[in-house]
């Protein structure tokens, strides 16, 4: 997408916003419609809520992976599976047992579908093993991550690496190679610095949602937190050579004009809520009555 002279990828705008319009659903209040559904002649109850939550996660994920972006579509089910399981713990903390089913049938799912992916789509196999096994595929798939191996092996403490391959071409592929850049040319201190950094960030990104008393912006805080913590940490196993290779992006360190900005609005946005940490939505959740609201 480009604006004026400037482009922009849309999922830099859309997650957040489907994030946003994800944890509106959550809020809603719980209704006692049902939807009836026969499966194997046994009659399934089904909140019409639910029903509306799935589809609204169902379709957001397929429009953001027509794009495509891969990177976006693990983000954004992750995300969504952490913020259905933050509000089931919120309404009733007994409730681990049904998360855990919920991880455990997402596992499934997400098994299934990499295997689907594997079979159907071959020459992915290649891609991941090209990430591992990158002197395979110098020529085409495993160039990048050849070249990150050359770096990572040959950086000092400080100053350029001995072998920087191209490095100064890494950038040219993306501004998602930031890291194993700066790994280039300053050294692991720095690097590592960085790192240490970008967990400190995210640690208090936890702490803060902990605070928030509201519910409605305590998940708020948890979604687009844990987007900055799992954008940062793909990311990181990319630039190392431990992850899929993929548009993962680090929140304020990967450069680009207009997703700094994006990335600085919504972190204006978690600071407004953060200072709001001790007001609640409504009067009667101060009185532990929020189901009577």
């Amino acid at each position: 997408m480009k604006i004026g002279n400037r482009y922009i990828s849309a999922t830099t705008i859309a997650i957040p916003l489907y994030i946003i319009s994800f944890v509106g659903f959550l809020m809603e209040k719980s209704t006692k419609n049902f939807l009836e559904i026969k499966i194997l002649n046994k009659l399934i109850k089904v909140k019409d809520n639910l029903i509306k939550l799935l589809l609204l996660a169902m379709i957001s994920i397929v429009l953001i992976g027509m794009l495509p972006s891969k990177a976006s579509v693990i983000i954004l089910t992750l995300n969504y599976l952490i913020l259905i399981s933050a509000k089931m713990i919120l309404i009733q903390k007994n409730n681990i047992k049904t998360v855990l089913k919920l991880w455990g049938i997402a596992l499934i799912l997400g098994i299934s579908f990499v295997i689907c992916i594997l079979v159907f789509a071959p020459y992915q196999v290649e891609r991941i093993d090209a990430i591992f096994n990158p002197e395979k595929y110098a020529q085409d798939e495993g160039w990048l991550a050849l070249n990150r191996k050359m770096i990572i092996n040959s950086a000092q403490a400080f100053g350029e690496a001995e072998d920087m391959g191209n490095a100064n071409v890494l950038l040219d592929e993306g501004d998602n190679y930031a890291l194993v850049s700066v790994l280039a040319h300053y050294g692991w201190v720095i690097s590592s610095a960085m790192v240490i950094a970008i967990i400190l960030f995210s640690c208090k990104l936890i702490l803060d949602a902990v605070k928030i008393k509201d519910e409605y912006g305590k998940l708020l805080i948890i979604g687009i937190s844990t987007m900055f913590i799992l954008e940062s940490i793909l990311n990181i196993l990319m630039n190392f050579n431990l992850g899929i290779e993929a548009d993962f992006s680090i929140p304020f360190i990967s450069y680009g004009e207009i997703n700094m900005i994006v990335n600085l609005a919504i972190l204006g946005f978690l600071l407004s809520i953060y200072k709001r940490k001790d007001i609640y939505m409504y009067e009667c959740e101060r009185e532990n009555i929020a189901s009577d609201c």
